[in-house]
C-alpha cells in the first residue's frame, strides 16, 4: 500500500510540515497544558512537569520503536529509516507504553503512586 503524500503547509527547518503533523503537535500541546493543570489541581506540586517533560520524549521514542519492531519481519530495510524521525512511522501503542514507562519513573523518583499518576494521564491521553 502508498502511502499518499500530503501537500505540505510551510518547511521548517528544512522539513516538510504537513496538516496531519499540525493536527498531532497541536494535540500533543493540548495534552500537556491539560496534564498540567489536572496535576496542579490534583497533586499540587510539580509532577505534574516532571511527568509531562518525560512523557513526551518517552512517548515518542516508543511509539518510533514499536513502528519499526512491527514492520521489520516483512520490511527489514526499514530498519535503515529508523533514526530518521521526521520520514514518518509511528505506532500508538508503542506511545502509550512510553508514556506508562514515564509514569512508572516519576512515581520512583517522586514518590508518588504509579496508579494515580495514571489516573491523572487518561483526560489528557484520550485528547491526544
Amino acid at each position: 500500500m502508498d502511502e499518499m503524500e500530503l501537500t505540505p503547509l510551510f518547511t521548517l527547518f528544512g522539513m516538510n510540515v504537513t496538516p496531519y503533523a499540525v493536527c498531532i503537535a497541536a494535540g500533543a500541546l493540548l495534552s500537556v497544558l491539560l496534564l498540567l493543570y489536572l496535576g496542579k489541581k490534583r497533586l499540587g506540586d510539580d509532577t505534574a512537569w516532571s511527568l509531562a517533560v518525560l512523557t513526551l520524549p518517552l512517548g515518542l521514542l516508543g511509539a518510533r520503536i514499536f513502528y519499526i519492531l512491527a514492520r521489520v519481519p516483512n520490511t527489514p530495510e526499514v530498519l535503515a529509516d529508523a533514526p530518521y524521525l521526521w520520514h514518518g512511522g509511528f505506532a500508538l501503542w508503542g506511545a502509550v507504553g512510553g508514556a506508562v514507562l514515564a509514569a512508572f519513573l516519576v512515581s520512583r523518583a517522586r514518590k508518588k503512586s504509579f496508579a494515580s499518576l495514571l489516573d491523572l494521564m487518561a483526560a489528557p491521553a484520550a485528547l491526544m
